[in-house]
């Protein structure tokens, strides 16, 4: 019996049969069955006589985004034009908030968006009501991250926390602290991912703010290696609301597949993650992350099944795969299909759900695989699955036979970014590699003589923006790239500018390039 290949999703057959399973069938049927329709298709009826009301607005604002909600997207499109323009007939800042919100959430995948989320925010503080703005600003950080934009996403939520902290709202400052503590754990910053969670479970009163404060938490104690704290984490967030994975507003799936991961369960990761995939499918970009992570169970399933020299533990991990991925291939839109053009990250996923499927078939030599996805990881500000990335591309390379200075670099930028990010057990598995390897982790030294006294006189970040220059990225991508906003990138071009002499990025860029200082 031969192990079967796990597919790739991105190459199905044109004839494959593209249904949703029952189970989520079930979930599709009630979330599309209407209920809640009539409620508002009746209170639009009652407004009808007065097409100039804030209620006719808000009443076309909550039909269009009930519409919006079961992929009705034409249908919810044409509600919101005509709930915007009713709320500009009455004037109201309430009505303008809510129609632009319906607005931007029907064109969610639109740059429209960008302007109607914005109006949305602007007009909820011109109300000053504190349900208002919490819900324009979700639709503005959807928004955002539907663009790969986290660097905002990560800015808005910060704010969104500072607001609730200083007007004495708890309920809105924990709900803030637990979407900005789960984002600032994809980027690796993990201190101020810290100090939100503290912010959060000081904070949290009702169940759903609870169990999302309690999963960031969970996921940052995983990463720096206590996990009894994290299992204690999960215990209350399944306290507060049972079945959490089946709960697409809280994106459990990837921080419990991580936690079992991290136990020495993958068996069970795989298998809560087949088994939730359709009720997630409302977010795409949630189950193609938990594709990904199906990949990477099923290859931590093949690596122990190796070390045992179980042959039939080979073929059981390889066929687990293949049927999540064929379940992946039945749901809509097509895995790892790029929504919104700008937004990098399902292309870094893409290339992590390569690289793990690679590493679960270990047929072929995995390393190419593995530095495209720390390089798109990288592109996007996912420091986290970087690190991983970087790791995984030096193993690879190291099974390969490849010479030790190879190696160390993606090596010692796996061990900077634990270092950076204090992850315990991800330092000390980049440690032990070096050690097999016989591999120093320390940076090359240069000399101090190297390079005119301005190159010299820069700091870290400096010199990484100094690079971006140099490869001809934009401040947009640079910005990108480190994670830092586009007025930050201005500020460390103006000191380079200063500090070199030079009067232009182009100059500065030609000038590091000709001394070769990078």
């Amino acid at each position: 019996d031969q192990p079967t290949h796990p597919r790739n999703p991105t190459k199905q057959d044109s004839s494959t049969d593209r249904r949703v399973t029952p189970a989520g069938l079930n979930h599709l049927d009630k979330f599309r069955s209407g209920e809640g329709f009539a409620e508002y298709a009746h209170a639009l009826k009652l407004c009808q006589p007065f097409p100039d009301s804030p209620e006719y607005a808000a009443a076309l604002a909550d039909l269009s985004k009930s519409y919006s909600r079961t992929d009705s997207r034409t249908t919810a499109q044409r509600y919101a034009e005509e709930a915007v323009q009713a709320a500009h007939r009455s004037g109201s800042h309430e009505a303008l908030t809510r129609a632009y919100c319906a607005r931007a959430f029907a064109y969610i995948f639109d740059e429209r968006a960008d302007d109607d989320s914005a109006e949305s925010l602007r007009h909820a503080r011109l109300q000053n009501d504190t349900r208002l703005l919490t819900a324009a600003q979700i639709v503005r950080a959807n928004y955002l991250q539907q663009q790969g934009r986290l660097a905002e996403t990560i800015e808005l939520d910060a704010e969104g926390l500072r607001e609730g902290l200083d007007a004495g709202l708890p309920n809105k400052a924990a709900f803030h602290a637990g979407v900005l503590a789960r984002d600032l754990l994809m980027v690796g910053r993990f201190s101020e991912a810290d100090e939100a969670v503290r912010q959060g479970l000081a904070l949290a009163r009702v169940q759903h703010s609870g169990a999302q404060i309690r999963l960031a938490a969970a996921l940052l104690s995983v990463r720096r290696g206590d996990l009894d704290r994290a299992g204690l984490h999960l215990q209350r967030a399944s306290e507060l609301i049972p079945d959490l994975e089946d709960n697409p507003s809280l994106w459990a799936p990837p921080t419990l597949a991580e936690y079992l991961i991290a136990t020495g369960r993958p068996d069970l990761a795989l298998d809560m993650l087949a088994r939730t995939m359709a009720v997630q499918i409302g977010d795409p970009n949630i189950v193609d992350e938990m594709l990904m992570w199906s990949a990477r169970s099923a290859a931590e399933l093949c690596r122990h099944a190796r070390d045992r020299r179980d042959s039939n533990g080979i073929t059981h991990a390889r066929r687990l795969l293949d049927d999540v991925i064929s379940l992946r291939l039945e749901l809509q839109p097509p895995p790892f299909e790029r929504l919104t053009p700008q937004n990098p990250i399902p292309a870094a996923f893409e290339a992590l759900y390569i690289a793990e499927t690679a590493r679960c078939i270990a047929d072929s030599p995995t390393s190419s695989t593995w530095e495209q996805a720390a390089q798109r990881c990288a592109a996007c500000g996912l420091r986290w699955e970087e690190a991983i990335a970087s790791l995984r591309w030096a193993d690879a390379l190291l099974t390969e036979g490849r010479s030790r200075t190879t190696i160390a670099v993606p090596l010692r930028s796996a061990y900077r970014l634990a270092v950076e990010m204090d992850a315990l057990p991800l330092q000390q598995h980049v440690e032990t590699l070096a050690t097999i390897g016989k591999i120093s982790l320390d940076e090359p030294q240069t000399s101090s003589s190297e390079g005119p006294e301005a190159f010299r006189s820069l700091t870290r970040r400096e010199r990484e923006v100094l690079a971006q220059l140099v490869a001809g990225r934009t401040y947009a991508e640079i910005g990108t790239a480190l994670f830092i906003s586009h007025k930050t990138v201005s500020v460390h071009v103006s000191n380079l500018l200063r500090k070199t002499g030079t009067s232009s990025g182009r100059e500065l860029a030609a000038l590091a390039a000709r001394l070769e200082h990078l």
